[in-house]
């Protein structure tokens, strides 16, 4: 069984994805706390030009040959927000009292 407060933490990114993934943004979250930020958050409306990068028409491009396999990187600029989320039990208060829903 997973530990409850990891599920509680989850149950909240996943929270903040879909509040995030409407509008001109699109929300993903990762996985295991593993980075910086728990959401990670774009607009996908000034990706108009991606398909471009992936027609060698960017400067941002990097290719390798590694052992008969070519390796490409495509950078795209975005603007992005990370986010942090936590859950915190606040002492003193018993669900009834506290509780929102």
């Amino acid at each position: 069984m997973p530990n409850p407060n990891y599920l509680k933490g989850r149950r909240f990114e996943y929270e903040v994805v879909k509040e995030w993934n409407t509008g001109p943004f699109k929300a993903t979250r990762s996985a295991g706390s593993h980075s910086e930020f728990d959401v990670f958050a774009y607009r996908t409306d000034i990706l108009d030009g991606f398909t471009e990068l992936h027609y060698g028409k960017s400067p941002q491009v990097h290719r390798e040959v590694r052992g008969g396999y070519e390796y490409t990187r495509y950078v795209t600029p975005i603007i992005g927000y990370g986010v942090q989320c936590k859950v915190r039990k606040i002492k003193g208060l018993s669900k009834k009292k506290g509780s929102t829903r």
